[in-house]
């Protein structure tokens, strides 16, 4: 079973002469770029960045809003540990969702 690869490397326009590098395999299909240009990886970071916060606020929010209306109200000696663990919780979650929602589509780079 041999694949074939197509390599084509790029050199960059940056002052540090770094190298662009994209390496294709057709029939498994897969595609890897090794080093992306500097604006198209620091707008992910900026983008992944953005709806991390914004996850997390109205995670927050919804923890805020269930521990005062719940937990507060029926179980006052558990409404302090399931907050801290809830608060906790959104931090991690939020920074898997975040990861998986802005995660580059590499689908449509093989049909090229």
């Amino acid at each position: 079973m041999v694949a074939r690869v197509r390599r084509r490397c790029i050199p960059s326009l940056e002052p540090a002469g770094a190298t662009i590098c994209s390496i294709q395999v057709f029939r498994f299909a897969a595609s890897l770029t090794l080093f992306p240009t500097w604006e198209q990886s620091s707008m992910q970071t900026a983008w992944l960045l953005f709806v991390y916060a914004l996850i997390v606020v109205i995670g927050e929010a919804i923890v805020v809003a269930v521990g005062l209306a719940f937990w507060d109200r029926k179980f006052p000696a558990l409404s302090v540990p399931i907050s801290i663990v809830t608060y906790l919780a959104v931090f991690f979650l939020g920074w898997k969702l975040a990861v998986r929602v802005t995660e580059p589509k590499h689908g449509k780079e093989l049909s090229s």
